[in-house]
């Protein structure tokens, strides 16, 4: 039986715009950082309404992803 990693994602606003969002990725809980953008519509359509008002109102957010998640994000 495989096992299942979930990755803990942190994601913020990409400074000056207001349709992007960069990702942050630590693997392993190692030093290696994996950074990534996305437009917001993509966002919007993976992970619903609830996480963008995580990001209108405090401007950041978390997210915990499985394997498959994580390869739609392009990881």
């Amino acid at each position: 039986m495989s096992q299942i990693m979930v990755y803990d994602i942190e994601c913020a606003w990409v400074p000056g715009t207001t349709d992007r969002v960069r990702f942050r990725l630590t693997r392993n809980h190692k030093a290696k950082v994996q950074i990534r953008e996305l437009a917001v519509s993509k966002l919007i359509a993976m992970f619903g309404r609830s996480l963008l008002e995580d990001l209108y109102l405090r401007g950041r957010a978390q997210l915990r992803l499985s394997d498959h998640q994580l390869s739609e994000l392009a990881f």
